[in-house]
């Protein structure tokens, strides 16, 4: 709905600071101290101590949540004492930065002073990192080749040689040859498709996980206030509570007898 001038702006209406990011900044704050609040909790008490805690606090343990904010405890416990130097960091940047390929981002973050921290600038140390893998994985890609050709042009891949310590893949193939009857053409095909299949999964994995953190909803550091309730539903709600009471009295009373 377009703003007129009689329109309260939403920051009066609420009494908020209109600057946008001062409230990031405190969101991520306030996940922080979730997050590490959760992660000493966790490694303090026993698995039960644990769960019964929670329960106290209404928090849903296993939730998808519960396993987001302890990722970031548990990645960025070298800020544990001063978790307001990553504050301009929204929480959907922090999780980004535990992933594998760039969780050695974190380190560079403490040459940083405290306040001298932007979310563009940790946004460029991704996309830095990101060219790096891309330009060594090309680089090993053209290193690497298993394809050959025969005299007539057709082509066929051939594997360098396994130097092995304990030999291991010599070892498992050759009992797979001799106990099952597999060729080793045979071996080596299914065992190529089933590790491929398994990287495809951990691809898609991190793909869905990425999504699920982009939409991650942080700790709200305010309470909403209460909408007012209308003299007709105030009326309504002390009738219900009212017949509950009876009730309760009612079968209290069955109950003793």
């Amino acid at each position: 709905m377009p703003a007129t001038i009689t329109s309260i702006p939403y920051s009066q209406k609420h009494q908020l600071d209109p600057n946008p990011t001062a409230h990031i900044e405190t969101s991520s704050l306030e996940y922080l101290h979730v997050a590490f609040l959760l992660y000493e909790y966790k490694t303090t008490y026993s698995k039960k101590e644990y769960r019964t805690l929670l329960d106290t606090y209404g928090w849903d343990k296993g939730s998808s949540e519960e396993k987001r904010a302890l990722k970031i405890a548990e990645n960025f416990q070298e800020f544990l004492t001063c978790p307001q130097h990553l504050a301009p960091i929204p929480v959907t940047i922090l999780l980004r930065l535990c992933s594998l390929q760039y969780k050695s981002i974190i380190s560079q973050l403490q040459d940083y002073p405290i306040g001298g921290l932007t979310c563009e600038l940790v946004l460029e140390l991704i996309e830095e990192k990101k060219a790096l893998l891309k330009a060594q994985k090309q680089e090993q890609q053209k290193q690497i080749s298993i394809w050959r050709r025969t005299p007539k042009g057709d082509r066929y891949c051939q594997f360098p040689p396994q130097y092995e310590e304990d030999h291991q893949t010599g070892v498992l193939t050759q009992e797979l040859i001799d106990g099952y009857g597999l060729l080793p053409q045979q071996i080596l095909r299914e065992a190529i498709a089933d590790y491929h299949a398994r990287i495809k999964s951990q691809e898609k994995e991190q793909s869905q996980e990425e999504t699920a953190e982009s939409e991650v909803v942080v700790v709200e550091s305010r309470i909403l206030p209460q909408e007012e309730i209308s003299p007709t539903e105030s009326e309504k709600v002390i009738e219900v509570n009212s017949r509950l009471k009876q009730n309760e009295q009612t079968s209290t009373s069955n109950a003793t007898e």
